[in-house]
């Protein structure tokens, strides 16, 4: 509850220069989470820390929409299909990911947690002990995309899921399981909250 508590608080807010209503943000934070805390399971990560990480994916974007604001940067429009990363790295040198990653280790979140956030667009690139958990941030913004709580120019960015699933040691079908499970609580949540 407590969680859910930080993240209806942190995330309900409209981000204009990404395009993202404040509830789709919201969603999309609730939907990450709750399919990394199933994804662990298979993998042996820890739950909780798992939908923490999911929580805390998209912190980035919050300062750089900040910073695109005080800098009257145009927004992001995803015209000729440029993914949001690619936009982030020409307008300030870094994606949202770098972003996160750099103020998480500021409050000293769990080198795991920081090294999953940094590289879970790319998770083959993450360090070793970070892998599992950058691999399944990876697969929970893909399972949000699939529920319908993808966020604008990262729908892209999920490709390639069977070579990834190999590497993660998951299979489709307990990404399947992963996906029906994360639906089924993401409703109960928005039940109650909502």
């Amino acid at each position: 509850m407590v969680g859910l508590t930080l993240s209806a608080e942190l995330f309900d807010r409209e981000l204009r220069h990404y395009r993202i209503p404040a509830r789709r943000l919201w969603e999309n934070t609730l939907a990450c989470a709750l399919a990394m805390e199933s994804l662990a399971q298979f993998i042996g990560v820890d739950p909780r820390s798992a939908y923490t990480t999911g929580l805390m994916r998209s912190v980035g974007k919050l300062v750089l929409n900040r910073l695109a604001a005080e800098e009257s940067r145009l927004p992001y429009s995803g015209a000729n299909g440029v993914p949001l990363t690619a936009w982030e790295r020409v307008a300030w040198g870094c994606d949202n990911a770098a972003v996160a990653g750099f103020l998480l280790e500021q409050w000293n979140f769990s080198g795991e947690t920081v090294e999953a956030i940094r590289r879970h667009y790319e998770p083959e690139t993450a360090f070793a002990d970070a892998a599992p958990t950058a691999y399944l941030l990876h697969f929970a913004a893909g399972i949000a995309e699939d529920l319908g709580h993808g966020l604008p120019g990262e729908a892209g960015l999920w490709a390639g899921r069977a070579e990834k699933m190999s590497a993660a040691g998951l299979c489709e079908a307990e990404y399947a399981l992963c996906r029906e499970e994360t639906g089924a609580a993401f409703e109960q949540v928005r039940h109650v909250l909502v």
